[in-house]
């Protein structure tokens, strides 16, 4: 029933004029290459104010201690917060940045190692013909990727902050 909401599928750089109050992105700009463009639209677009919600560790490089382990070397960085800050102050942009409390994690811990190791695949850092191998690797590793804490806590994961990055235009 909400009248003043529309859906564009397209590349937002690529994508028609667009105007709103506020412009929303999460867990984007991690993957943009043209990462000045993405932002001066995002601020042409925006009337009021731009919102970008990331974590201090990059999303899609959470699981490279379990890819170092699996593939023998070292997952490509993506850009984190840091980058965009440099970015957005480049573009003369001051921000007010927010790093957000730590929250438990939601779902509850995995009660087995089955279970653990289960979820440790999950994700798009494994290549799906590499699955079966990758779940033996971890299983090797097992003692130094989890420990038992209420059920098995990943030690393998970055630590990492949810953070907003946000200003008005």
């Amino acid at each position: 029933g909400i009248g003043n909401v529309r859906s564009i599928q397209a590349d937002w750089l690529d994508a028609p004029d667009i105007e709103a109050d506020v412009a929303l992105t999460v867990h984007v700009t991690y993957f943009v290459r043209d990462i000045d463009a993405f932002i001066r639209k995002l601020c042409v677009s925006a009337r009021r104010r731009v919102i970008i919600y990331i974590n201090s560790f990059p999303n899609p490089n959470r699981s490279d201690r379990l890819f170092r382990l699996v593939y023998g070397e070292d997952q490509a960085m993506h850009p984190s917060h840091q980058e965009l800050m440099e970015v957005i102050w480049e573009l003369g942009i001051l921000p007010e940045v927010r790093v957000l409390p730590i929250r438990g994690g939601g779902g509850g811990k995995p009660g087995s190692k089955e279970e653990a190791i289960k979820q440790a695949l999950g994700g798009s850092w494994l290549a799906p013909s590499t699955r079966e191998d990758a779940a033996r690797v971890l299983e090797s590793h097992f003692d130094e990727l989890f420990t038992l804490d209420d059920g098995y806590r990943a030690l393998w994961q970055p630590e990492s902050r949810e953070l907003i990055i946000t200003w008005e235009t």
